[in-house]
Order: C-alpha cells, then structure tokens, then sequence
C-alpha cells in the first residue's frame, strides 16, 4: 500500500471514530441523567394554619382542602448532570424523608433544604384562612381562594393568586403579578421588570414594577400608590370619590370619571378632586402613560 492510501486510510479511520465518538457523547448529555420523584404527605392540624413553603427552582400550587388537614403532593426533579446515579440516590433520600416539618399547626416545607441540583414542586391544599408564606426562586407561585394573609415571592418566575383576603404581599423579580381579591385589607405588589395586572382591590395599595405596565380595577377605599419605571398605568376606580396626583416624565395623562375637578395643571402633572375628592391616588411613570377613570 502506498503512503498515501496508508494515509487516507487513516484519515477514514479517524473520521470513523470521530462520528463513534460524537454519537455516543450524544447519546450521554446531560438530560439522559435527569430523574424524578414523588412523595404525598396529609398532615393533621386542628386550628389555624401557618404554613411556610420554600423551594429553589420549583413551582408552588396552593388551594383549599379540608378544614383539618394540609395535603402535600411533591415532585422531585434532578437537572441532569454527568453523575446521574448520585441525583437519582439524592431524589430516593428525598422521598424517603421530605423535608416536612410540623410543630402543631405551624408546618414548613423545604425550610433548610440544600437544592444540589434538584428542584421540588409543591401541590398544597389547606385549610381555608391559612397564614401562607410561600418562596420560589425561579419557579411560579399560584395560589387560588385561600381566605387568610399571603406572602407570595419568586425571584424570576410568576405569581398568580385569586380570591385573595386578609394582608397581601406579592413579589417577583422579573416575572408579572395577576391577582384577584376578594377581602384584602392592603395589598402590596411589586416586580422589578414584569407587568401587575389586579382586580377588586378595595383597600389601600401599593404596586411597583421597574419596567412593565400597571393595570388595577376595584375602588380606593384607601389610598392607592402606582408606580412603574417607564411603563403605562391604567386604573379603573369604579367611578369612588378619590384625590388624584399624577406624574409622568414624557407620557400622557388622561381622567375619563365624571365630576373631576382639576387643581394642578400641565401635560405631565395632574392634580384633583373626583366626586368631591377622597383617599389619595398617586400614579407615576417615568416615561408612560396615565389613563384613569
């Protein structure tokens, strides 16, 4: 054979494994590691409920259930990674001894759980009038009806809540925040960069995003506080006596209610009275529009 056939020879020999290689390095990616888990908890409480919920990467679903029980049902993910075994061991540990903690009626949920790459999503049903605090870190929180004071917080995924009562707290980093209430004393509501949609808040409130749009309906029976970075607010008042004081740096402001009296004038700043005049609301933007009525 000559050196060149020897040589072309070798180069198909090469080529061969290259492709041998590759196949099988995709045939072992991460993914192919990924493992899952489940375990279902139902613990006893018998008076109100303070129910604390923790995961770092999970989704969190909370709704009412039975008046003297919290029923978990968890899902247990790894993320994949080269050393599958090891999460798979991790996820059979995690299943075995959840991390559940109960003292009466106080009861947490991944309270001083260490994630090493794995995610947990939470299925709860509780007591109507829980004392609920519940923390993602990416994951999304939705919570339905549950009747007492809410701590909602994700770091970048989504909140999502209705019938909402008591004190409510909602906030994600990037995500947006959809609400309804239904009795709320005072609502809070922040994101640093998503869009805050709210309906029948009858209470004060205060909602601030960095970058998105405001959209609330219902009726300020206290003062309301809007404020957005650079996108548009949009508020239906329900046509309640209010004191309006709004400011934009570049957009426009518009009052669409009756019996409005204006007392500050300008594109950019609008002072006044609604049906007499009532609990302040404050809108800002910095480079958006204000349309209220």
């Amino acid at each position: 054979m000559s050196r060149s056939m020897r040589g072309r020879h070798s180069l198909m020999k090469l080529a061969c494994s290259s492709i041998l290689l590759a196949g099988t390095l995709s045939l072992l990616t991460p993914s192919a590691f990924a493992a899952d888990g489940t375990f279902e908890r139902t613990l006893k409480v018998n008076g109100p409920v303070l129910l604390g919920i923790d995961t770092d990467s999970g989704n969190i679903h909370v709704s009412p259930g039975a008046t003297d029980s919290v029923h978990i049902v968890a899902h247990v993910h790894s993320g994949g990674g080269w050393f599958g075994g090891a999460s798979e061991d991790r996820i059979k540990q995690i299943v075995a001894n959840p991390p559940i903690n109960q003292a009466g009626n106080i009861i947490s949920l991944g309270h001083n759980f260490h994630a090493n790459n794995i995610s947990i999503d939470y299925e709860v049903t509780t007591p109507r009038g829980t004392d609920l605090r519940a923390n993602s870190g990416s994951g999304d929180v939705r919570v339905a009806d549950n009747g007492g004071p809410v701590q909602l917080k994700t770091g970048s995924g989504n909140v999502e809540a209705t019938g909402l009562s008591d004190h409510v707290q909602l906030e994600t980093g990037s995500g947006d925040v959809k609400a309804t209430m239904l009795s709320a004393r005072d609502v809070k509501a922040t994101t640093g960069s998503g869009n805050i949609h709210l309906a029948n808040v009858q209470c004060g409130l205060w909602a601030h995003t960095g970058s998105g749009n405001l959209d609330v309906s219902g009726k300020p029976l206290a003062a309301w506080k809007l404020e957005t970075g650079s996108g548009d607010i949009t508020a239906d008042t329900g046509g309640a006596p209010l004191s309006l004081n709004a400011t934009t740096g570049s957009g426009d402001i518009a009052y669409a209610g009756g019996n409005f009296k204006q007392n500050g004038t300008g594109k950019d700043h609008v002072i006044g009275d609604a049906g007499g005049g009532g609990p302040m609301v404050r809108a800002i933007t910095g480079s958006g529009n204000i349309h209220l009525k």
